[in-house]
């Protein structure tokens, strides 16, 4: 078995809405632009890309996945995200 199977792996996502938020209708003109400026300046969506391929550059591991799911925030990708990534490590097991 090649040692590049014995390096881990990780997975990365994120959702849209993360970095790019859309108004909930409850939200007055001043929380949805503190909202704006909050997700502009953790900049979610980019430090995931960034990180991603910074960790894919490194050769430290067997597999980088970042993934962005669309229309989803911080709380609505949590469900999408574990399934995901259950079936992802399914499909690529660790040698015991």
């Amino acid at each position: 078995m090649p040692e590049s199977y014995h390096k881990p792996m990780v997975w990365m996502s994120y959702g849209s809405f993360e970095q790019h938020p859309t108004r909930k209708k409850e939200q007055s003109d001043e929380q949805y632009q503190n909202r704006l400026t909050m997700a502009k300046e953790r900049r979610m969506a980019e430090n995931c890309d960034e990180m991603s391929l910074r960790l894919q550059q490194s050769g430290q591991l067997r597999l980088v996945k970042n993934r962005k799911y669309e229309e989803e925030d911080h709380g609505s990708v949590i469900a999408v995200v574990l399934n995901g990534a259950i079936f992802y490590i399914i499909d690529h097991p660790r040698c015991s």
